[in-house]
Protein backbone atom coordinates (compact mmCIF):
# COMPACT_ATOMS: atom_id res chain seq x y z
CA UNK A 1 0.00 0.00 0.00
CA UNK A 2 1.64 3.82 -0.62
CA UNK A 3 0.48 5.75 1.79
CA UNK A 4 0.68 9.45 -0.73
CA UNK A 5 2.81 11.94 0.92
CA UNK A 6 0.80 14.72 3.45
CA UNK A 7 2.30 18.49 2.38
CA UNK A 8 4.00 20.55 5.53
CA UNK A 9 2.10 23.75 6.32
CA UNK A 10 3.79 26.52 4.15
CA UNK A 11 4.31 23.84 1.33
CA UNK A 12 1.86 22.51 -1.55
CA UNK A 13 2.42 19.26 -3.64
CA UNK A 14 0.72 18.99 -7.00
CA UNK A 15 -0.56 15.74 -7.59
CA UNK A 16 1.45 15.65 -10.86
CA UNK A 17 4.90 15.64 -9.23
CA UNK A 18 4.21 14.02 -5.64
CA UNK A 19 7.87 13.43 -5.42
CA UNK A 20 8.31 17.11 -4.48
CA UNK A 21 7.07 19.81 -2.76
CA UNK A 22 6.78 23.89 -3.70
CA UNK A 23 6.43 26.71 -0.93
CA UNK A 24 4.25 28.71 -1.40
CA UNK A 25 5.11 32.21 -3.00
CA UNK A 26 4.23 35.46 -1.08
CA UNK A 27 0.32 36.75 -1.34
CA UNK A 28 -0.65 32.88 -0.88
CA UNK A 29 -0.95 30.44 1.63
CA UNK A 30 -0.55 26.71 1.78
CA UNK A 31 -2.45 24.69 5.10
CA UNK A 32 -0.94 20.75 6.36
CA UNK A 33 -2.05 19.09 2.66
CA UNK A 34 -2.09 21.00 -0.09
CA UNK A 35 -2.47 20.22 -3.59
CA UNK A 36 -1.96 24.06 -4.24
CA UNK A 37 -1.55 27.80 -3.30
CA UNK A 38 -4.73 29.64 -2.16
CA UNK A 39 -4.50 33.03 -2.96
CA UNK A 40 -4.71 35.19 0.16
CA UNK A 41 -8.21 36.53 0.27
CA UNK A 42 -9.48 40.73 0.28
CA UNK A 43 -9.21 41.80 3.91
CA UNK A 44 -5.82 39.49 4.26
CA UNK A 45 -2.43 39.55 3.42
CA UNK A 46 0.76 37.08 3.27
CA UNK A 47 3.52 39.21 3.03
CA UNK A 48 6.45 35.96 2.86
CA UNK A 49 6.65 32.44 1.17
CA UNK A 50 5.63 29.25 3.55
CA UNK A 51 2.54 31.23 5.05
CA UNK A 52 0.12 28.71 6.36
CA UNK A 53 -2.87 30.83 7.04
CA UNK A 54 -3.23 34.69 6.25
CA UNK A 55 -3.11 37.44 8.24
CA UNK A 56 -5.72 39.91 8.89
CA UNK A 57 -5.39 42.95 7.13
CA UNK A 58 -3.57 45.51 10.14
CA UNK A 59 -5.22 48.58 11.28
CA UNK A 60 -5.01 51.64 9.30
CA UNK A 61 -4.48 49.57 6.26
CA UNK A 62 -6.57 47.84 3.73
CA UNK A 63 -5.76 45.04 1.08
CA UNK A 64 -8.32 45.42 -1.41
CA UNK A 65 -7.83 42.31 -3.67
CA UNK A 66 -7.01 38.55 -3.53
CA UNK A 67 -3.03 38.15 -3.69
CA UNK A 68 -2.01 40.87 -1.16
CA UNK A 69 1.09 40.48 -0.41
CA UNK A 70 1.82 44.00 1.38
CA UNK A 71 -1.32 45.87 2.70
CA UNK A 72 -1.98 49.39 1.77
CA UNK A 73 -1.56 52.53 4.13
CA UNK A 74 -5.19 54.64 4.50
CA UNK A 75 -4.60 58.21 3.80
CA UNK A 76 -4.51 60.82 6.88
CA UNK A 77 -7.93 61.15 8.87
CA UNK A 78 -9.30 57.72 7.49
CA UNK A 79 -10.49 55.55 9.35
CA UNK A 80 -9.36 51.49 8.53
CA UNK A 81 -10.15 49.09 10.79
CA UNK A 82 -8.58 45.87 11.23
CA UNK A 83 -9.16 43.61 8.23
CA UNK A 84 -10.37 46.26 6.52
CA UNK A 85 -10.93 44.99 2.25
CA UNK A 86 -11.59 49.28 1.14
CA UNK A 87 -10.73 52.43 2.34
CA UNK A 88 -12.66 53.65 5.60
CA UNK A 89 -14.49 56.85 6.29
CA UNK A 90 -13.37 60.07 6.40
CA UNK A 91 -12.46 60.33 10.33
CA UNK A 92 -14.46 63.54 11.78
Amino acid sequence: MIIPNICEKGYHCPKKNMKGVIYCPMGTYCPKGSERPISCPAGFYCPRNFMSVPLKCPKDHYCPSKGNAIPTPCLKNIICKEGSKKMGELEL
